[in-house]
């Protein structure tokens, strides 16, 4: 299971196809089968097979497996979205899930005196609609803008289905069998329980996990072969560049807010859910007023200043402070622009030496692989720049109000082809890290061709 677990976990982060995520499946698999294979062969097995031939011993297990997944699988949820969108802290998250938690206390014991008088299948049946309503009506209600009491009747609705199905379940798989096989049944019926948490939780932490832009740098260790990329995973969610020229400011507007808008993209960007990664953007960056952002999102005004008050905190929480990202004066920065663009069409890799950190960074999302340290990516780009001059071409632009360059690439037919937007993260001592976007779709959000005639 922990091969399972782990594949979808990581699916949304790894990349579903990428070897880690497809090999922890295929191991899993292999050793799950193994491990049934032996147990049908065991004169004392752990886990007799021969239980599951009985019709209600497994509809009470997988009932059981499926209550328990929906169950911890709600928790995580709301918890996250306490803590997350309505700003709760961990102790007072926990105290509001009390509605919903309490009622295994109260239902429970009652339910289970029931369900020796009625029967297992009306509790299980009822028990589990109910939790399908609370969450139903949760699903419905959930808002930056819901206020508590909204969210109790719903909690006490799924609560009571908990509470109904749980004792109810286990009487029908513990009470399927023969006495002298309750110890056995009620292990397995334990094991299917944790299962179905572990299972619960690992759904919704993917489901978080894929609405997060990635960069590689979060995906794993960096790579130091040049020989060894990793091909592109189009199947994770990359963070991708913001083009300035989308701002609708003039140039010193731009160059005005620089340090803003690379504050709000590295904390929006990376960080929060996504309403308020657009309201943040929208109302911020882009400065359209509450009202439009409202119409665009199909939510109210309050809304809108509810999740931008909320994403401004946790801006202020996660974002670097503008001193981390100090650039050295506009002169210097300028002349070290000019020397990368130069450096970077000639391929002149002992000027680049010169212009890249000790500690710099090239990412290259879509592709996983990325190089951490001068010397690792000094040996990228000897490996994979054309030699020569007049193979490339850099076109300037800016991203995130960071300077960026789009570079070309000459093919057969003499013309230049789109390549990669490189955003560069500037400091004092040089060029502290490259995002290599190999999107050469991005171009036209850039007002760049796709294509460049040679000259």
């Amino acid at each position: 299971m922990l091969g399972l677990v782990w594949g979808v976990v990581r699916g949304a982060v790894a990349g579903w196809g990428s070897p880690e995520v497809i090999g922890s499946f295929v191991l899993g698999s292999l050793l799950l089968l193994g491990f049934l294979v032996w147990e049908s062969r065991a004169e004392q097995p752990m886990l007799p097979l021969t239980f599951f031939r009985n019709r209600a011993f497994s509809a009470g297990n997988a009932a059981s497996f499926f209550l328990t997944a929906a169950l911890f699988g709600a928790v995580f949820f709301l918890a996250q979205f306490m803590q997350a969108v309505l700003g709760y802290g961990p102790l007072k998250a926990g105290l509001q899930l009390l509605p919903w938690t309490a009622t295994l206390f109260l239902v429970a014991p009652i339910a289970g005196r029931l369900v020796d008088k009625f029967g297992e299948r009306p509790f299980v049946a009822t028990g589990l609609t109910l939790q399908a309503i609370g969450m139903l009506w949760i699903a419905q209600v959930a808002d930056p803008t819901v206020q508590y009491h909204e969210l109790v009747a719903p909690l006490v609705v799924a609560g009571c289905g908990v509470s109904m199905a749980m004792p109810a379940t286990q009487s029908a798989s513990i009470g399927a069998l023969p006495q002298q096989a309750v110890g056995i049944a009620s292990g397995i019926f334990s094991m299917m329980r944790q299962l179905g948490g572990v299972v619960g939780v690992a759904v919704l932490a993917a489901v978080f996990a894929a609405a997060r832009r990635m960069v590689p740098s979060a995906l794993g260790a960096p790579g130091n072969d040049p020989d060894e990329i990793v091909g592109q995973a189009p199947e994770v969610s990359w963070l991708e560049p913001f083009p300035d020229l989308l701002l609708n400011a003039d140039p010193a507007s731009v160059v005005g807010t620089r340090q803003s808008l690379r504050l709000a993209m590295v904390a929006a960007l990376q960080h929060l859910p996504p309403r308020q990664r657009a309201v943040l953007i929208l109302r911020d960056v882009l400065a359209w007023q509450a009202s439009e952002v409202a119409e665009l999102l199909g939510t109210s005004t309050a809304a809108v200043n509810s999740s931008l008050q909320r994403a401004r905190a946790e801006l202020t929480k996660l974002a670097p402070a503008e001193e981390e990202l100090s650039e050295p004066a506009e002169p210097v920065r300028r002349a070290l622009l000019d020397q990368y663009a130069t450096a970077f069409e000639k391929a002149d890799l002992v000027a680049l030496e010169g212009l890249l950190t000790q500690d710099t960074r090239w990412e290259m999302p879509p592709i996983p692989t990325w190089f951490d340290g001068r010397v690792d990516v000094l040996r990228l780009l000897a490996a994979k720049l054309p030699k020569g001059e007049g193979k490339r071409l850099v076109v300037e632009t800016t991203a995130n109000g960071q300077p960026a360059f789009a570079l070309y690439i000459r093919g057969r037919d003499g013309g230049f082809h789109a390549h990669d937007v490189q955003v560069l993260t500037v400091s004092k001592t040089g060029i502290s890290a490259v995002l290599a976007f190999h999107l050469p779709a991005l171009f036209p959000a850039f007002g760049l061709p796709i294509s460049r005639p040679a000259d």
